[in-house]
């Protein structure tokens, strides 16, 4: 059995929705982290409203 090799990801996401995403579609969000650093909680009360600030901008971006 072969097993497929993990290349990580690309240096760049693409920010195009794709033509068949319907409006209103869930989507999610990657967060790359340096793991040589403790790193705080998405849900810490400051953290959390700047993330959630941030995705309705790029939603209002439609990006």
């Amino acid at each position: 059995m072969t097993g497929v090799i993990y290349h990580g990801f690309p240096k760049r996401l693409h920010h195009v929705v794709p033509h068949w995403i319907k409006p209103g579609a869930l989507f999610h969000i990657c967060v790359a982290l340096d793991r040589e650093k403790k790193q705080r909680l998405f849900t810490e009360p400051v953290l959390a409203l700047r993330l959630l600030d941030s995705a309705k901008f790029y939603e209002d971006q439609q990006r």
